[in-house]
């Protein structure tokens, strides 16, 4: 298995009230939503110096230098991050902010590789996502499913199938909110085939290629991640299932079946 999306930014409000434009803070959350990382930082390091704004400017410079170490992967940017996030008081800041100090530490220790921990502060973040712009949800849910799918692949193979249970669970919960979510579509799938139940996982591959999503560049994104598992995962595991003497010729019809269920489906051949 495998982290599905390039993990996407969840993106930090801008200071509303008492905050004017022209504030540091402020300007540190737009630079940051506008993915200038290096703009956000060196405004979030002036707001710093401002005792109401020290916190939430921590947040902001840590967030910031986590996406830039995604970008470059300088350890100098998650030097930085740690040294910021670790800092801050989260008993001390608002509801928003905590949300998003929540979110920073599940990115940091996702690079760090505690890859456990770090799921589970997404997955608090997720309790709180209705303070979140409309888009986070997908995005935590596919950092929180990356991290517990790479926490499967380095732990204990005997408990494999109780994370990947874990995973289907929630695409199953995230798909009964919303059908065409891409990343819940993907990671029932995956997670299907993570506790060895092929046929489901065939099947919620077949399910979620037609399911699609409202943007054509994440239906496309999906369609190509879910043909990539068929084919790499899926299927062989598959056709070792249903035919263990010569699992090689099963897996050619697997794949000839899943090449005719794509275009059987595909709207340009209708």
């Amino acid at each position: 298995m495998r982290v599905w999306f390039l993990l996407a930014a969840i993106v930090l409000a801008v200071p509303t009230a008492a905050l004017g434009q022209g504030d540091p803070l402020a300007r540190a959350h737009e630079q940051y939503n506008r993915q200038q990382y290096d703009d956000a930082i060196r405004f979030a390091t002036e707001a710093q110096a401002l005792p109401a704004a020290a916190a939430s400017a921590a947040i902001v410079l840590s967030r910031a230098h986590l996406e830039r170490f995604r970008q470059t992967s300088d350890l100098v940017d998650l030097d930085a991050a740690r040294g910021a996030l670790v800092g801050v008081d989260s008993a001390a800041i608002g509801p928003r902010d905590r949300v998003d100090w929540t979110i920073g530490m599940g990115e940091l220790l996702y690079f760090d590789r505690h890859f456990s921990a770090a799921a589970e502060f997404f997955e608090v973040g997720l309790a709180h996502v209705d303070l979140l712009e409309p888009d986070a949800r997908e995005r935590l849910v596919e950092w929180w499913a990356g991290a517990l799918d790479q926490q499967a692949q380095l732990g204990p193979i005997p408990d494999r199938q109780v994370i990947y249970r874990r995973i289907r669970d929630r695409a199953e919960e995230e798909l009964r909110r919303d059908d065409r979510s891409p990343v819940a579509s993907y990671w029932l799938s995956a997670a299907a085939a993570g506790v060895n139940d092929f046929d489901r996982a065939w099947g919620a591959a077949e399910a979620g290629w037609l399911r699609g999503s409202p943007s054509a560049p994440a239906r496309e994104k999906l369609r190509n991640d879910l043909d990539r598992l068929v084919t790499t995962v899926i299927a062989p595991e598959r056709a070792r299932v249903l035919s263990p003497a010569d699992p090689e010729a099963a897996m050619r019809l697997l794949l000839q079946d899943w090449e005719a269920f794509k275009t059987q489906y595909s709207a340009e051949a209708q």
